[in-house]
């Protein structure tokens, strides 16, 4: 299965904890094949929020609150458990430093009937 992993630091917005032992982690779980992709967020400030609602469109400067949620990065996972993704998950905040993970499985195809 394949997971969404967004990050939020506890921290202030800079590079991870362990800058070289994050690069290692993630050379070694793409070699794996368990890091598809990832990357950073710049602050939400810089972002727009868009809106379909009674047929128009609106656009907003700034993200807001609702995406401080997703803080510094995200990450894209290959894992076939609930407690590969977890190991996974505490490996890298290892690496990253203290904070939070919020993990959404992502779907392969149509939902489940």
């Amino acid at each position: 299965m394949r997971y969404i992993a967004f990050y939020k630091s506890d921290a202030p917005p800079g590079p991870p904890a362990d800058p070289k032992g994050m690069d290692e982690l993630v050379h070694r779980q793409s070699a794996a094949g368990k890091f598809i992709m990832g990357g950073g967020f710049l602050p939400a400030e810089q972002g727009l929020r868009v809106r379909l609602a009674n047929g128009e469109f609106g656009v907003k400067d700034g993200a807001g609150t609702a995406t401080d949620l997703l803080g510094g990065g995200f990450g894209i996972l290959s894992a076939d458990s609930r407690d590969e993704v977890l190991r996974q998950a505490r490996e890298f905040l290892k690496v990253a430093g203290p904070g939070e993970l919020v993990i959404r499985i992502l779907m392969d195809g149509p939902p489940p009937a």
